[in-house]
């Protein structure tokens, strides 16, 4: 969650890959990191999401955003 939370600050606008089997479960997951990081959930195709959380303080060299 480290991790996540440092790119989405640098970053604002990240993909990530979530490997599970089912279905249910890879929305179950996605949902409650959704929820723990309090991002918008911009679009999901297959294991891929696109995840949003704006920063105001975001370095424009790094964001996705801001470039």
């Amino acid at each position: 969650m480290d991790e996540l939370n440092r790119a989405l600050d640098d970053h604002e606008l990240i993909k990530i890959k979530v490997s599970v089997g089912d279905r249910e479960v890879k929305k179950a997951v996605i949902a409650e990191l959704v929820k723990a990081t309090g991002v918008e959930l911009v679009q999901q195709i297959g294991n891929t999401a696109l995840l949003l959380r704006r920063n105001p303080k975001a370095k424009p060299e790094l964001s996705n955003l801001q470039r």
